[in-house]
């Protein structure tokens, strides 16, 4: 009888162990099937790696945008000094004043632009012309050397100009760019009125310029 007894207590027992291992089972097949969530974990993995690109996307958008101002900005300021053959004070003022306006640049102080006339003797000999430059030192300009200009551009019958700007850039500063950055361009023209542009007058005149804002004054 006892025997008999603890035979169906142990087979009861055996029959809930099952039970509870298969609803264990049951259990963990439901969590592997189970979606619920799933957009927001893959979210959360990939919404930092967005966001950094976003960012640097925005600083890198930006810079180049800037960039193309600077090389704009260059090329025009040459292209309307080229157009006379003498460039006096009123001249440049209105020419670097149109340049900081097609920059669009609030920080003047931060661009520094030399225009610069050279013609090259017989010998050889380059001799600079005139030149002008506006905010000297706020930002290296890039170096130029007349000596690689091939004869063919520049020699005793017709000299060049030379426009170069530089802007101490300061990048949005969101995640990569930490630090300012100097863009600048340089652009060689040929005189169009004359075969050398002269400045002020014919003994090759320097000018100083300072810009604030958009006001230019040049002595």
């Amino acid at each position: 009888m006892h025997k008999r007894l603890r035979t169906k207590a142990f087979k009861r027992c055996l029959r809930q162990g099952v039970s509870k291992v298969s609803l264990v089972k049951n259990r963990c097949i439901n969590i592997q099937k189970n979606e619920d969530g799933l957009a927001a974990i893959e979210f959360a993995i990939l919404a930092p790696l967005l966001v950094a690109m976003y960012l640097g996307l925005a600083e890198v958008a930006t810079a180049v945008s800037t960039d193309r101002s600077v090389s704009h900005a260059t090329n025009v300021i040459g292209d309307l000094a080229s157009q006379t053959s003498n460039v006096n004070k009123a001249d440049l003022e209105d020419v670097l004043s149109a340049t900081l306006r097609i920059m669009d640049i609030r920080e003047a102080s931060k661009v520094t632009i030399q225009l610069d006339s050279w013609s090259r003797d017989s010998g050889g000999k380059n001799k600079l012309v005139g030149s002008a430059v506006m905010n000297s030192g706020s930002a290296a300009l890039p170096s130029f050397d007349p000596a690689t200009i091939d004869n063919s551009l520049l020699n005793e019958n017709a000299g060049i100009l030379v426009a170069r700007v530089a802007y101490n850039y300061s990048p949005l500063k969101l995640l990569y760019m930490k630090r300012d950055i100097t863009l600048s361009d340089t652009f060689v023209l040929k005189p169009r009125r004359s075969n050398v542009i002269t400045f002020g007058s014919t003994d090759g005149k320097k000018y100083t310029c300072t810009g604030t804002g958009h006001t230019i004054s040049c002595s």
